[in-house]
């Protein structure tokens, strides 16, 4: 095996003007974007606490730690991260640790107990972040993005427009967190009464090989519960396999998917900010609550339900937000 490429960079900041005594210290831990469709929200809620006061280099000092989901999935190299965390962002002493999903909050909260971290996450009391998501009890809050009950949901419009379904592929990555994602839908598909077969993936070619091994088993119909992998390739080989595949993320029916339903918050940033001052002014995570989804989005692709010869029903198309021609 080669050399390993460096698994986290810590950016110091730069300033016009040297922070002010007392200024509020924050570690940013996210992701590196691999395409036009990765990235988070993290810069945007900086930008909305700027608007609150805390403006970077002056009444805040930030530190980013940027890490590469591709060389530190494997378990192994979570620990790696969990120690370069212990070692480079702890010694800096920070008010509040600010991240985005479930990995990296994981990988925080490993690291400690105590230095507030404010999230945006998938399913808080689910990953054992929260106790509730009105009272967290921990170091940990910020924003649920409410998955438990979009695979619910998620899995009625699956059955809407797969109406004869009885089995249906769940596609997830084979971490512990991934894995544990995919049951949100394994067990959404369980209580509507359809019977869920688990393919734990990894990349474009896992992907499309589970995809042509599901359609070869006669599954009806598949359900991504992946991060990335999903590619034009991907949707291609679901399409010739007459394969109907579903999402949790709107890019992913603007490359083949044939719906995708998650939840929606255009003020996710300034809500996330929010919080994030009410933690720096002095407030406990344990007492703060996390927020829930402002709104729901449902996409349809009429193009790939063309494809499949598959007809969307009328009121299911006045319901959708985005219809992809």
């Amino acid at each position: 095996m080669g050399a390993l490429l460096p698994l986290a960079v810590i950016i110091l900041p730069t300033a016009h003007t040297a922070p002010k005594a007392g200024a509020k210290r924050i570690v940013l831990v996210r992701g590196a974007p691999h395409d036009a469709t990765d990235g988070d929200n993290l810069d945007e809620v900086l930008a909305r606490l700027a608007k609150r006061g805390y403006v970077e280099g002056h009444d805040l000092v930030v530190h980013r730690l940027v890490i590469d989901f591709r060389i530190v999935e494997p378990p192994r190299r979570f620990d790696h991260v969990t120690e370069r965390i212990r070692l480079e962002c702890l010694p800096l002493r920070p008010d509040l640790f600010l991240t985005e999903g479930t990995w990296f909050t994981e990988a925080i909260r490993k690291v400690t107990r105590t230095v507030p971290i404010v999230t945006n996450v998938a399913d808080p009391v689910g990953s054992g972040f929260a106790a509730s998501l009105a009272r967290p009890g921990g170091n940990v809050t910020g924003l649920a993005q409410g998955v438990a009950e979009t695979a619910a949901k998620s899995i009625e419009i699956v059955r809407l427009l797969v109406p004869r379904l009885t089995r249906l592929a769940v596609f997830h990555s084979p971490d512990v967190i991934g894995t544990r994602f995919g049951r949100l839908y394994e067990g959404a598909a369980r209580d509507a009464g359809i019977e869920p077969v688990m393919f734990p993936v990894e990349g474009e070619k896992a992907l499309v090989a589970a995809i042509r091994r599901a359609a070869s088993r006669r599954l009806e119909a598949g359900f991504l519960a992946i991060r990335d992998g999903f590619t034009d390739v991907a949707a291609r080989a679901a399409i010739d396999a007459r394969f109907p595949l579903f999402g949790h993320q709107d890019h992913f029916t603007e490359r083949g998917c044939l719906a995708s339903y998650y939840s929606w918050d255009p003020d996710g940033p300034d809500r996330l900010a929010a919080v994030a001052e009410k933690v720096l002014r002095g407030g406990d995570p344990a007492t703060i609550p996390f927020q829930y989804p402002l709104a729901y989005f449902l996409a349809l692709n009429r193009r790939t339900a063309k494809a499949l010869g598959i007809e969307i029903p009328p009121d299911l198309l006045l319901r959708a937000d985005r219809v992809i021609e």
